[in-house]
Order: structure tokens, then sequence, then C-alpha cells
């Protein structure tokens, strides 16, 4: 990685570079598309931060840290046998992923976690997380230190204490179907890390949430309520609200209002920054005088966010193509007939809606048929393959190793 990006400064092997450009004057797509996106580096991380990292025991439980000090739950079944074994850690999950917050009390009987615990005093809530089952092994000072500093820089510990207070002076019988809605204020740069305040964050809009919410933009926080709500990835604090120490600033993710910049002389692919293009572009490590590659050193939790980032942009895709089902001609590939001559329903009466996946969705029917018609028609054109190589890699090697960060 020792090759820069000319536009946004991304390191990159020489081999990476766009077919029509030069080794003398190397150009690079997949990082920022030339220059039409670009987005600030991430802020530096606040000091209490950066010393824990230097602990490798911390870094070695830091999905556990997180997942203390988190203001959202993670709804996913995780596969336990991928993480055994003497390989490389992996982080690997079947189905959906989703982000979930419950209300700002927890219901009688249960302990507070979560973003409920941020209305508490440290001390008082890293008693809770210290009894918590799986919390047992963390370092009890280290959470109170954490818990400290995520109330200082972390916008929304601000927010859900203001949406605490707000709440509770309202009069008990108003109490049980009291809500709020943290509203992301309209004309807000989406490529700007300003560190926005509570008060540019949330509007503190009490309701009984019958209210026009928009799921991609708002949060509703209910005071009293059991039931978990999820939150849409496509809401701009779908990340820093779980990944409290990968974002402990609360930087804004990506969102549905990030501008693309358009070429002189020429025009962009699209108007808006994609989440592909949002995480890609921030998926590159940069060198230090441009950015500080704080969240490359997340170790476990760098690898289920960046898993988290795919399943969202998957689950983006999905919704799009559920919701363009005309636009696809969905039409001709499903009715009865398809189910009739596809070994499908034997009574044509329980033959529901089939959302058809095209076959330029990786991974869909349609796109492993396509490939397979592509082999056969290079093997009837070059003959069939004579040999069949695999490749291993060593993580020794000094390839590998030149481009680590350091401490990995």
């Amino acid at each position: 990685l020792n090759v820069e990006c000319p536009k946004c400064h991304a390191l990159h092997f020489a081999c990476e570079r766009l077919s029509n450009s030069s080794a003398q004057n190397p150009r690079f797509g997949m990082c920022c598309l030339q220059g039409q996106v670009s987005l600030p580096p991430f802020p530096a991380w606040p000091p209490e931060l950066e010393q824990a990292y230097t602990d490798r025991t911390f870094v070695s439980k830091i999905r556990q840290y997180n997942s203390a000090l988190a203001f959202t739950s993670v709804g996913v079944n995780i596969e336990d046998r991928s993480v055994q074994g003497s390989g490389p850690n992996a982080f690997r999950i079947h189905g959906s992923l989703h982000h979930l917050m419950g209300s700002l009390l927890p219901p009688e009987g249960v302990q507070p976690s979560y973003a409920q615990l941020y209305i508490y005093d440290s001390e008082e809530a890293t008693n809770i997380r210290t009894t918590r089952p799986g919390n047992e092994g963390l370092d009890r000072q280290i959470l109170r230190d954490l818990h400290d500093m995520l109330h200082r820089k972390h916008p929304y510990a601000a927010v859900y204490k203001q949406a605490y207070q707000v709440m509770q002076e309202k009069p008990p019988e108003e109490q049980t179907d009291l809500s709020l809605r943290i509203h992301f204020l309209p004309g807000t740069d989406g490529r700007r890390y300003n560190l926005p305040t509570a008060h540019e964050i949330a509007g503190a809009l009490p309701g009984d949430g019958s209210e026009e919410v928009s799921h991609e933009r708002d949060i509703i926080i209910y005071y009293l309520g059991g039931r978990l709500r999820r939150i849409s990835q496509l809401n701009h604090a779908y990340a820093c609200l779980h990944y409290v120490l990968l974002f402990p600033n609360g930087e804004d993710g990506w969102d549905l209002y990030i501008d693309m910049v358009i070429p002189e002389g020429g025009r962009a692919r699209t108007k808006k920054v994609t989440q592909l293009l949002y995480y890609a572009f921030h998926l590159h490590p940069r060198p230090a005088r441009i950015d500080h590659n704080n969240i490359f050193r997340g170790g476990r939790l760098f690898q289920q966010y960046v898993v988290d980032a795919w399943a969202s942009i998957e689950q983006s895709r999905l919704n799009w193509i559920r919701n363009n089902q005309k636009k696809l001609r969905a039409d001709c590939y499903q009715g009865l007939t398809d189910n009739i001559l596809s070994d499908g329903i034997g009574n044509l009466a329980e033959t529901g809606r089939a959302i058809i996946l095209p076959s330029s969705h990786s991974g869909s029917p349609r796109y492993m048929q396509q490939l397979l018609q592509d082999s056969l028609a290079i093997c009837r054109a070059c003959k069939k393959p004579d040999l069949f190589l695999t490749m291993t890699a060593n993580g020794s090697w000094p390839e590998i190793t030149e481009n680590l960060l350091p401490g990995k």
C-alpha cells in the first residue's frame, strides 16, 4: 500500500489502478470514483479511548466492552462455529442484521441496559453493567472511564438524559403512551462531522406515537414499554449509536442526502453518495497526515462493523427490488403458469405474491444461473479446463506484515 490516490489520498497497491491510467500517473476508482466522492476524515478519538486501545486485553474484549456501553443492541444470528479454531477470527451472521432500541425505562423487575444506563451517574451505571451476564471479565475502571468519556463527548448521551427529564415532568397518567422523536434537523451538511450538540440533533416532541414520522431520519424514544423497536439502516445515527468505541464523538454516518461532487465538464454517476460508495471511501486507509485511521484499530469490533455495513447495503438493495418489481418487469417471471411448471404449490388458491430477484443481484438464483451459462459458453469456445489451481496465503508474508497498522 504505497501508492496514493491523487484525489482522496487513499493508499493502494500499484496493481489496483484503473486500466486506462499509467504507472507514472495512476488513477483509482474503487475509493472515491476519481474524486466524485469527497468525505471528511473522522475526528480524533478522546485521550481516554486512545489509552484504552494500547491495552491488548481491552482490544481482545473490544466487542464485549462496546456492547456494554452501546446505546442500541444488535439483533442477529451469529454463527459461533466460525470463531473457533486456530485460524483468524471471523464474524459470520445468518439472516438480517438490525439494531434495536428499547424504552427509556425498563419493564418492572428488569435491569436497565444499553441507552437506559445513560440516565444514571457513572458509578451506578458501572455497577449495573458489571453484574450483567457476559460482563464479568470486564475491567470496572475502564468501564467507568469510558462511560464518563461518552457522557462528555457523545451527543446522544445528553439527548437521552434530556429526553428522560422532559418525560419525567409529565403527569403520571400521560407517561404510559409518552414518546419523543429525535429528529435530524434539515440543512445540515452530511459531509461534515462538526460534532453536533444535543439541541442540533433532537427536537423533543412529546406525543403518543401517532404523529407523522420519517423512519429514515427520526428515532422514536418511548418512556415506558418493553417492546424493542428497530432503527432503520438509513438513519444517520445507525452506526454511532451502537459502535460507540469506534465513533465516540457521535459522528453522523451515511444518510440519503450526501451529495456527490460533480466533475468539471462532466456529470456524476449519481446525484447522491450511495451506501456502497460511502463505506468504500471510509474503508480505505490513508496517510497519517490525512486521516487518523482509527476504525482499523478496532479488531473484532471493526470486523463486526464491516459485516454490519455489508448487511445494511444488502438490505437496502433487497428493499429496492421489493418496491420496484414493476420496473424489473417481474410480472414476466411470476404467475400461475410459473407455479404450475416449477413444482409449486398444489393448491393454486394458496399462491401468494413472490419477490423476484433479478440476475443483477449477486447471489440470486438467476445470477447463479447466468454464471453457469457463461461458464458453459467459455468451455464450448475454449474447451474444458486442464488445470484447477488453488492458492493459500501465509499471514507472515512480507507483503502482509509490511502493510499492517502499528500494533497489529
